[in-house]
């Protein structure tokens, strides 16, 4: 297999083929599409001079100059072999994007990445804990947690997005304590998305187990 000049992973992609309308990832070869799936299914185009982009949950569509083709009953985009914006964009984070970011960040321990996906004046609260209103107080119980557990990873399930910028992910969240135990607690958060900051974020896990 001929390894892709690019592939975009992590995208929002709309394939107009009607058997499956969407896919998250696209393998691009000699300025041509040649695959768009799965990353799964397209991990096999990476080769070692492959250029891989996260698209962090954007949409990607063709550029408006692009002729539209039908190939092997599959629609076809062609593009330039450079990714440029005149070809294929991307249109803003999703909301649902802008959530996996901050999921990520959280699971990497990035607190600059984490405060970057947060308004002002973000309401925060975790079950029936107190509530925060503000990036800052957000801070002071985030930091503090993520100083007390050696690891953390959540393994999203289903995410759904609303038009009004409101996702409900349901999750399984893995946790790794500091004396090497670990536990798998689920959990359903629910998100509120303005101008591209996440401003409401409540958690609503099942710590029983």
């Amino acid at each position: 297999m001929t390894p892709a000049d690019v592939v975009v992973r992590n995208a929002r992609i709309y394939t107009g083929d009607p058997a499956r309308p969407h896919a998250s990832a696209v393998a691009i070869t000699d300025g041509q599409i040649t695959k768009v799936d799965s990353y799964e299914a397209i991990a096999p185009y990476v080769g070692e001079s492959t250029r891989v982009i996260d698209a962090q949950g954007r949409r990607v569509v063709r550029g408006l100059n692009d002729s539209l083709r039908f190939v092997g009953g599959h629609y076809q985009f062609p593009v330039l072999s450079t990714l440029r914006e005149s070809t294929m964009r991307t249109v803003g984070p999703s909301p649902a994007g802008i959530v996996r970011t901050l999921l990520d960040a959280i699971d990497n321990h990035d607190l600059d990445s984490m405060d970057a996906c947060v308004a002002d004046d973000v309401h925060f609260r975790f079950g029936s804990a107190d509530p925060t209103d503000t990036k800052a107080d957000f801070a002071a119980t985030m930091y503090p947690f993520l100083r007390g557990i050696a690891a953390i990873r959540h393994e999203v399930i289903d995410i759904w997005e609303a038009h009004d910028g409101s996702v409900i992910a349901t999750m399984d969240v893995h946790y790794k304590r500091l004396d090497g135990h670990q536990l798998t607690l689920p959990s359903c958060n629910v998100f509120r998305v303005r101008n591209g900051l996440i401003h409401d974020y409540r958690i609503y896990m099942d710590i029983s187990l």
